[in-house]
């Protein structure tokens, strides 16, 4: 599983981007080489096709972008299957937190009633009307010019972005979950970002990246918050999902164990055993 984010900034000769501050705008023809393939970002980014097809993948769902389709991604993990029939052409607009906070204070004055604990889906599929679809078309030729972007104008491009998205009724959940961070609790942030990446093999250093924190700083509030320690939670709540598998699919072992997180099958039997007393294969009968 590799950093989507960091992999466009280390490579400017094959993902064209174009940056201001935190934000990053990239198009580019698919470089991956495998049929699936693990990404995570420490970034929000949406993602408009232009050419070609491919799906991605979250527990329990999966979402196929064709040729004018468009979704918004939580900073997080996530699986994307790749087709080798067709290229696959792509604009992302990567964006923080903080500058979606910070765009609806100053240009959006309306206040929603966000419900308590409401279940965002770490991807959203977004509407692309006729504005939408103008927008993304007119972001190509900046990737074309032979001089800089004017940095102010950029920032706009981002902010238009945001405010089309949200100015269209059909967009509604995205729109609520925008105005949601605008008043996450630090500690409800970090457990939301915990059970929605729990299944995928990242490293701790990238799960206190995701959470804004140093790591030193990420265990110290992880403990604080949830009484225990970030690698004892995570494969507690491995275990307890790979328990709801063998109990309600037929899936194998060996798709159980990677699909609750588990590269190594002999280590997910072990800690199978050992927290249930008894090894995977046998658990079911």
């Amino acid at each position: 599983m590799y950093n989507f984010l960091d992999k466009v900034k280390e490579s400017p000769a094959f993902f064209r981007q174009i940056a201001v501050n935190e934000q990053l705008i990239t198009e580019y023809n698919c470089p991956i080489n495998t049929h699936k393939a693990g990404i995570w970002a420490d970034q929000n980014y949406f993602v408009y096709v232009t050419e070609g097809k491919k799906i991605w993948h979250i527990p329990g769902k999966s979402f196929e972008l064709t040729e004018g389709k468009c979704i918004f991604v939580k900073k997080g993990a996530h699986l994307v299957e790749q087709f080798f029939d067709t290229r696959f052409c792509v604009v992302i607009f990567f964006v923080s937190d903080r500058f979606i906070t910070d765009t609806i204070r100053i240009h959006d004055s309306e206040e929603l009633s966000i419900p308590n604990n409401q279940d965002y889906s770490t991807i959203t599929p977004i509407d692309t009307d006729d504005s939408l679809h103008a927008f993304f078309n007119s972001i190509v030729p900046y990737f074309l010019q032979n001089r800089d972007t004017n940095k102010a104008l950029l920032e706009l491009k981002f902010k238009e972005l945001i405010l089309n998205v949200i100015g269209n009724s059909k967009n509604h959940l995205t729109k609520s979950y925008f105005y949601s961070l605008l008043s996450d609790a630090s500690s409800e942030s970090m457990r939301k970002i915990m059970e929605e990446n729990f299944l995928y093999n990242l490293k701790l250093e990238e799960f206190a990246k995701l959470c804004c924190r140093s790591l030193s700083a990420f265990k110290r509030d992880f403990v604080l918050h949830f009484n225990t320690t970030p690698g004892r939670w995570i494969l507690d709540r491995r275990l307890k999902h790979a328990q709801i598998l063998r109990n309600t699919t037929e899936k194998s072992i060996s798709e159980i164990a990677f699909e609750s997180g588990f590269e190594n099958i002999s280590h997910f039997s072990k800690a199978f055993k050992d927290c249930f007393g008894i090894s995977p294969s046998k658990y079911r009968t």
